[in-house]
This record gives structure tokens, C-alpha cells and sequence, in this order.
């Protein structure tokens, strides 16, 4: 696994910098700048175009590189005051990175530019969640949803707000909203299990997490919460057998 990370991290840094390399030579494609003139430079850096900016963020994004990734996008939007797309991906970096205000006040630049852009509100949505404001989150979200009822990651986004307060039963019903626009989506069914198994709903509970490892065996996390619904159902020797799918005995004895 570490291989294949550090060898798809170099081709995508192999990628930006040949796209840098087309941007500054040859007579292919558009220029960022007038081939007639000095190239353009903004605090000491070339000038290139937002699109441009943006793909080379994107290709050390995939990769990984999430400093360079938030130099490029952050480059993108300091130039163009009005792209939406940069600050939508800082917004998705610092998510990810779990720099939950960061997120928040580049989710807040993107509805300040778009007030309808689904992505944006999503993300904030789902900071309200992590930054523990569920029943904010909730009443907001519900708005969004109402703008983008056939959205299933939202209503996976409301049900982790009503678990969070305790609501499994609205949870339920929400995880339930989303599985009908999307009745494959490995979250909603990990999620909804989990639901029921705080419950005490141990039947539906693990019916759930085994339709999610018949669509997709390699998800550990369902695999890993179906162990644990096995043993909070009494059933431990069907939790035993599942774990030593991937664990040694030592570890099921832990």
C-alpha cells in the first residue's frame, strides 16, 4: 500500500509539472500570458489562470500533497476574487484535513458567491455535525434538502445529526431517506446499521452490514462494526469467525 501511494504521488507531480512545462514553452494550446511580453509574475511566482492553477492543485491533491494542493487553490482564489471552485476545494481540504473552521469560512465564501451551490452547503452542513451543533445542522440541512430532495448524502448528514442527539428513530428514518435515492451507498447502510445497533435492533442491524460487505467485502469499517454487532448480539462465535477473516488470534483474544 505504501508503494503504490508514493509511486501514484510521483506520477502526479510528474503530471503538474509537465503541464507546467507546457504552459511555458512550445506553440500547442492557450497561454496564460502574452508570448509577446516578460512572463507575468505575482509575488514573485508565474502567473497562470485559474483553470490552470486549479488543475495543478487538483493533480497534488489526488497525490496527497495537500500543502501544495492549498497553495495552488489558495493562489486561484487570491487572484480572482469571484471563483467559486478554489475556495469550494479548501473548503473539501481543510474538511478533510479536520480543521473544521477553516472549512467552515471557505464553505461560507463559496454561499457568499453561490447561494445555491449544493457542494458548499453540504460541507457546511457537515461542519455544524463535527464542530458537535447537530441540531443546527439538522434545521439547516433540512433547508438544503428541501432545495435538492433526490441529494442522498444529505440525508446521511442529517441522520449523524439526529444520532448525535440522541434521535436514533429520526436517524433511521433520514438513513432511510437517503437509501431510497441510493440504495447501494455504503455509508447510508454502515451508518443505518449502526443506528439500529445502539437500538438494540441487532437483526436489521447486521442484515444491513451484510448487504454492504456483499456489495463492497473489502470495507473493513463494516466489516470491523459487524464483528462488533455479532458480540453485542451474543452471537461471539460468528464475531470470531468474521475476525479471523483479518485478525490473528491474539488480537480477537484482545
Amino acid at each position: 500500500m505504501n508503494i503504490y501511494n508514493i509511486t501514484y504521488k510521483n506520477i502526479a507531480i510528474l503530471l503538474s509539472l509537465s503541464f507546467l512545462s507546457s504552459c511555458g514553452g512550445g506553440n500547442t494550446g492557450p497561454r496564460d500570458y502574452d508570448e509577446n511580453q516578460p512572463p507575468k509574475r505575482i509575488n514573485g511566482e508565474l502567473a497562470f489562470s485559474s483553470p490552470s492553477l486549479m488543475k495543478m492543485g487538483e493533480s497534488f491533491r489526488i497525490a496527497g500533497d495537500y500543502s501544495n494542493a492549498i497553495r495552488l487553490y489558495q493562489r486561484a482564489a487570491n487572484e480572482n476574487p469571484t471563483h467559486a471552485p478554489s475556495r469550494l476545494a479548501l473548503g473539501q481540504i481543510y474538511e478533510r484535513l479536520g480543521a473544521t473552521d477553516g472549512a467552515m469560512t471557505y464553505y461560507r465564501e463559496v454561499l457568499d458567491l453561490e447561494p445555491d451551490n449544493t457542494d458548499a452547503q453540504l460541507g457546511l452542513g457537515q461542519m455544524m455535525v463535527k464542530s458537535n451543533n447537530p441540531l443546527e445542522a439538522i434545521k439547516y440541512l433540512k433547508q438544503v434538502a428541501v432545495k435538492s430532495p433526490d441529494n442522498y448524502r444529505i440525508y446521511n448528514s442529517i441522520g449523524l445529526a439526529y444520532d448525535l442527539e440522541g434521535l436514533h428513530e429520526e436517524a433511521q428514518l433520514s438513513y432511510g431517506q437517503g437509501l431510497s435515492k441510493k440504495p447501494d451507498h455504503i455509508a447510508l447502510l454502515n451508518n443505518l446499521a449502526l443506528s439500529f445497533a445502539i437500538d438494540g435492533e441487532y437483526a436489521p442491524s447486521i442484515q444491513l452490514l451484510n448487504k454492504a460487505l456483499n456489495i463492497d467485502y473489502s470495507q473493513t469499517t463494516a466489516q470491523q462494526n459487524l464483528i462488533m454487532v455479532y458480540a453485542l448480539s451474543g452471537e461471539e462465535d460468528a464475531a470470531r469467525a468474521m475476525a479471523s477473516n483479518f485478525m490473528t488470534p491474539e488480537e480477537i483474544e484482545i
